[in-house]
């Protein structure tokens, strides 16, 4: 067969898989007046203007005060802020996260969150003064007197507060209040900053924390009246929260808030123990600057996770537009930072200059990756992989704790930066090749990427033409001219198997071939269904099922050679095609039907084996939460039912069957593709199955609408056919009837039905359906049913 040949029923083939039957609607897109540029531009309004009056807090704080004690009393507010870091338990992201998804739930997880978070923060604070001898004697001054212990714990309490309410707002979706918020205090700060002008160290602390306490009530009255909207207060929460979850969630977020700190507020302390009062002023400006233009792209994130927890199935374009977002803002104000960073740093005084003007150089250059790191923590958070979360601020770690380690006082701060910036760019590298990869494949379609992968493509479809031909001229070998594969005809050659007629009036054949393994063990179980059902001597059977003429393996690679079935497949499928298939399908199970429990072995073949198929694909990590608690639900409402089991086709969609079309109606001649068939399995998987590969809309729209039946018997009501178990709650055999399609697609198509566009047709709007249900499965009673 010559290659163009090939190629075109290659090309054909390919078209109607991917714009058949399992293929749905574009996803709605996302309008550029949407809830997330409000918010994310809200958040970084916050973030700017917080950042431009805290350069004039501390230009003010330099005129007004020593460098030694502002090198101290940075030091005191990094060691507040420190604490209240700890002190949120890792609920600030918690709120974001999970306030979309609580309901009616939300205002008491809140209170309950602000309680812990402030008995917190008292305990922390105490212990710190405990021992402030030994981790951070230059803060002694705050034990001189009773008030300024007073103030450093219950200081610490307010701040922990102040820094979760910005989470609430967000989590709220209401983050566009947080700039008024944040200008409000920031104002005032840098006015009680000049009252407080000569009163030392201590003035630094009650400059920064008392304004933040103030707000806490008008705060606190916004999120009232935002938890009484039809939003939150006439809303179920839905499964994903939960106290489990929260607290695991939580845990992992405090992990990697403890390791943020020690790469961020925890280096200022390094620095001030090892180069002195003066050099941590520095250091503690520029690393403040540079942290600003961080903070933008992670409050875009933060918006992210917020609106996508609450829009899931948008996802994919919200996660694009982010990216976008935080490009705008964080190059730019990157590059001119960068460019300007003496000057900048001249504002504060000439000695600021000198010591911190390379080091904010550096560190604003290296505020670009954190676009992507930001992004990946984002997407991280929304999915609740707190482990992966962890390690991303352990290695964000790793690189200031070793340069604050080797950099000596003769060497300046410098290195400290260097070795900041290099990790930053290495780990903004490897998630934008894992995590954020739906970034770049999403832009790769349409471009020139795409069209030298289809070139690609070519090329590999021409050699394994070629190969083809190659086997097919071996088979033929030793074989009378009568009995040859002549004349061949090319159905399909996909990326790992293909499929051939053998078109001799006398015995027409199909010839199946595989290209890696996993196709030849499909050819071996299509041999091994074959052979039962042959073997069963049931003329019925025999009339459906293709015989199997010969079965091996040849240069390499195993084949299969059946006898072709008569008849055609449906162009569409209509109602008395359906009726027609179904018919055919029961005379398969009819002979091998038997009531059974449910047991371990057929949990197994039912949820366990085409679960772990999906969630080995590193393209679904983000959803292998949602796939856990699939199998989870699945087991729970299986596990000991006595329903009735038989041989299953495993692959039912209308181009498996065969008819003709007579005065009586469409008959079913022959059913095919055998190689998904399991020997035992519920009977009526394959009639659910056929229904929803049959609908038109696509597959994530058929398995919505049988989501919303009660019974199995109600999902096929339009259609006069017996039915084994029509008790049976319909989610479960549809959702069984999906996933063992999917799973079985995945496997035949290796990385080209995993690519994210087949998944967001087929997989994913269907996880999202699951999670977001607040009752997945009926919980009836198994033995009663039985």
């Amino acid at each position: 067969m010559k290659t163009s040949a090939a190629l075109g029923h290659f090309e054909a083939f390919d078209r109607f898989r991917h714009n058949g039957t399992t293929n749905r609607a574009t996803p709605t897109p996302v309008h550029s007046d949407d809830r997330l540029a409000q918010n994310a531009l809200a958040l970084v309004a916050s973030s700017m203007i917080t950042s431009l009056i805290g350069v004039v807090f501390w230009f003010a704080a330099a005129r007004l005060f020593e460098k030694s004690e502002v090198g101290r009393g940075a030091a005191l507010i990094t060691a507040i802020t420190l604490l209240a870091s700890l002190a949120t338990l890792g609920l600030g992201n918690a709120f974001v996260r999970f306030i979309p998804v609580a309901g009616s739930l939300a205002g008491r997880f809140i209170i309950t969150a602000y309680l812990l978070c402030s008995i917190a923060a008292i305990v922390f604070a105490g212990v710190f003064l405990l021992g402030i001898g030994v981790w951070a004697d230059e803060l002694s001054f705050v034990t001189d007197n009773p008030l300024s212990i007073i103030f450093f714990i219950l200081g610490t309490a307010g701040w922990t507060l102040f820094s979760l309410q910005d989470s609430v707002l967000t989590g709220l979706r209401a983050a566009t209040w947080i700039p008024a918020e944040n200008a409000l205090y920031s104002i005032a700060k840098l006015v009680a900053l000049f009252f407080l002008a000569g009163s030392g160290a201590i003035g630094f602390g009650v400059a920064w924390v008392v304004p933040a306490v103030v707000t806490l009530g008008p705060v606190s009255w916004l999120v009232r009246h935002r938890l009484g909207t039809s939003q939150f207060s006439a809303r179920r929460p839905t499964p994903l929260f939960n106290r489990r979850a929260i607290v695991r969630f939580a845990a992992g977020d405090q992990t990697a808030d403890i390791l943020r700190v020690i790469g961020a507020e925890l280096v200022v302390l390094i620095v001030l123990a090892k180069h002195g009062a003066s050099a941590s002023a520095s250091f503690f400006l520029a690393s403040t600057i540079a942290t600003s233009l961080g903070l933008f792209a992670t409050n875009v994130a933060n918006a992210f996770t917020a609106e996508a927890a609450a829009r899931p199935r948008e996802e994919r374009a919200l996660l694009r537009r982010s990216l976008l977002h935080s490009g705008r803002l964080v190059v730019p104000a990157a590059l001119i930072t960068s460019i300007g960073a003496p000057r900048i740093m001249a504002v504060f005084g000439p000695e600021y200059a000198r010591e911190g003007g390379a080091v904010l150089r550096i560190l604003a250059l290296g505020s670009l990756g954190q676009i992507l790191v930001a992004l990946a923590i984002g997407v991280a958070r929304l999915h609740r992989r707190m482990t992966l979360i962890s390690v991303l601020f352990g290695s964000l770690a790793i690189g200031p704790v070793v340069g604050a380690l080797v950099a000596s006082p003769r060497s300046g701060l410098q290195p400290i930066a260097m070795w900041t910036v290099a990790g930053q760019l290495l780990i903004a590298v490897a998630v934008l090749a894992t995590l954020l990869r739906p970034l770049w494949t999403s832009v790769a379609e349409g471009t020139a990427l795409e069209r030298l992968l289809q070139v690609r493509g070519r090329i590999e479809l021409k050699r394994r033409t070629t190969a083809l031909a190659s086997l097919l001229d071996e088979l033929d070998s030793g074989r009378e001219q009568r009995d040859r594969l002549l004349p061949r005809r090319i159905v399909s050659l996909d990326t790992d198997a293909a499929v051939l007629c053998v078109d001799r009036p006398h015995a027409p054949l199909t010839v199946k071939v595989a290209f890696n393994s996993l196709a030849a063990g499909r050819l071996r179980n299509e041999a091994d269904a074959l052979d039962d059902i042959h073997n069963s001597g049931q003329q019925a059977l025999l009339a459906l099922v293709p015989q199997l003429v010969e079965h091996g393996q040849r240069l390499g690679q195993d084949y299969l050679i059946a006898t072709n079935c008569d008849g055609r497949a449906p162009l569409v499928s209509d109602h008395r095609t359906t009726v027609a298939a179904m018919e055919a399908l029961q005379v398969i199970h009819q002979e091998t039907i038997q009531q059974a429990f449910v047991d371990s072995q057929l949990l197994s073949v039912l949820v366990d084996t085409p679960i772990c198929s999906l969630a080995s694909s590193h393209h679904l990590a983000p959803q292998r939460h949602l796939l856990e608690h699939l199998r989870r639900e699945l087991r729970q409402s299986l596990a000991g039912r006595l329903l009735h089991t038989s041989r299953i086709h495993g692959d039912c969609w209308p181009g498996n069957f065969r008819f003709t079309f007579g005065s009586t109606g469409p008959q079913v001649c022959g059913i095919v593709d055998w190689e998904n068939s399991q020997q035992r399995s519920l009977a009526d998987i394959d009639l659910i199955s056929y229904w929803l590969l049959s609908r038109s809309g696509g597959l994530a729209k058929a398995v919505e609408q049988g989501l919303r039946a009660a019974t199995v018997r109600d999902v096929l009501k339009p259609i006069e056919v017996h039915l084994f178990d029509p008790s049976l709650p319909a989610d479960l055999v549809v959702l069984l009837a999906w996933l063992g399609h999917v799973a079985s697609s995945c496997a035949r198509d290796g990385d080209a039905a995993l690519s994210p566009a087949w998944l967001e047709r087929n997989v994913t709007p269907v996880l999202t359906m699951v999670g977001s249900r607040v009752e997945l499965f009926a919980r009836t009673s198994h033995r009663a049913e039985a």
